[in-house]
């Protein structure tokens, strides 16, 4: 089997031969470590990537070939939002962090080396007049202007692949986090919800006319709704809010994939989402990815409550950088219940960190695919 058939009969929960082999991604002060542990510095990572930025595994090629890793997915460059993008600028320089213009129009405090998660100061929309402008200057649907000039090579080949295709992502979450900022917009579900309820009722309109031109040339086989509104305790907003608010707008855009064969939407967050799962799947979603060790998480009690749910990582890369022992544990607990119930792919929970050495993450990788017979 090949990258593409083993991710799509995981998904269908039938009989494999093998689990694909497969990481999120890594910290580029990781591989960095790495090279100086012994990983063999062949094709390198991009050379302007600060310590805290993540490097893809379609980027990490001397992980991928000294581990021997299955082809990732590939990412369409296609980003279906802002149009035309804002010029990034800095705005102020403080030292260790700047404020950023971003090219979705708001400010970003960010620090230099990128060790933390960027904070948003603010958005582009701060009145319903500001967003009756951006949306008729900058979120009309029309697709031609999202795409790249090589569009009708990159259709073709897609549709050659043996490996899986990621489509554009739409996320309402971060998507008003950029227009409003945080604050404004947990506020506004109380300041102003009418406002609020016609960003999302405009952001999926926009979507769906999207979609629609979109699938109707080239299918991916994931796509992604939501994106990072939960955290370490629990979601940002409660399960009543999100059924109010963004299940029927959720439940559009799923039906739309679903229609076009899409076999795997998957909501994107951090953080802990138990208490959100069974409106996710009410809205159409078949699973969760990167699937973080947090607050108590364990993908084996989510397996199974959910037993169809689709579960990407979930193996505590805390565990892998404590060493042997540590991984044997974490492994022995979760990998043979889990490739039992299938629907899984396995791998650490979101990027590898730096505090995991080169020794361990290969026996890591060695311990897992012994389980699994690779």
């Amino acid at each position: 089997m090949n990258s593409l058939e083993r991710f799509r009969t995981t998904l269908a929960f039938e009989p494999i031969d093998r689990p694909l082999l497969w990481e999120c991604g890594y910290w580029a002060a990781t591989i960095r470590r790495w090279y100086r542990e012994g990983l063999p510095e062949r094709h390198g990572i991009p050379a302007d990537r600060p310590d805290g930025r993540g490097v893809s595994p379609n980027e990490a090629l001397d992980v991928a070939d000294w581990v021997q890793l299955d082809p990732y997915l590939e990412f369409m460059p296609v980003s279906l939002f802002v149009h035309p993008p804002f010029q990034e600028e800095v705005l102020e320089d403080h030292g260790e962090w700047v404020l950023l213009r971003t090219a979705h129009g708001g400010t970003e405090k960010q620090r230099k080396d990128r060790l933390s998660i960027p904070s948003r100061v603010a958005g582009p929309v701060k009145t319903r007049e500001d967003w009756e402008r951006f949306k008729a200057e900058r979120l009309q649907p029309v697709l031609e202007d999202h795409l790249p000039a090589d569009w009708p090579e990159l259709v073709a080949k897609y549709k050659r692949r043996d490996h899986p295709l990621y489509g554009p992502s739409c996320e309402h979450w971060l998507a008003l986090v950029e227009l409003l900022g945080l604050e404004q917009l947990l506020t506004m579900f109380y300041d102003d919800p009418d406002l609020l309820r016609e960003m999302i009722r405009y952001l999926t309109t926009f979507w769906v006319t999207m979609y629609d031109k979109l699938l109707r040339q080239v299918v991916p086989d994931m796509m992604t709704v939501g994106g990072d509104f939960c955290y370490k305790t629990g979601p940002l907003l409660s399960p009543a809010a999100f059924r109010e608010f963004f299940l029927p707008a959720w439940q559009e855009i799923t039906s739309l994939m679903r229609s076009y064969g899409v076999p795997a939407i998957i909501v994107h967050t951090d953080g802990d989402c138990r208490r959100l799962i069974p409106e996710f799947i009410e809205a159409g979603v078949t699973g969760v990815h990167p699937w973080e060790v947090t607050n108590g998480q364990n993908i084996v009690d989510v397996r199974a409550a959910y037993p169809r749910l689709h579960i990407f990582g979930g193996i505590d890369k805390q565990a892998i950088a404590h060493g042997k022992a540590s991984t044997d544990q974490e492994l022995e607990a979760k990998a043979p219940f889990m490739l039992q119930h299938g629907g899984w792919v396995p791998y650490v929970d979101h990027y590898v960190s730096p505090d995991i050495s080169w020794p361990d993450f290969l026996y890591y990788r060695g311990r897992l695919e012994e389980m699994f017979g690779a």
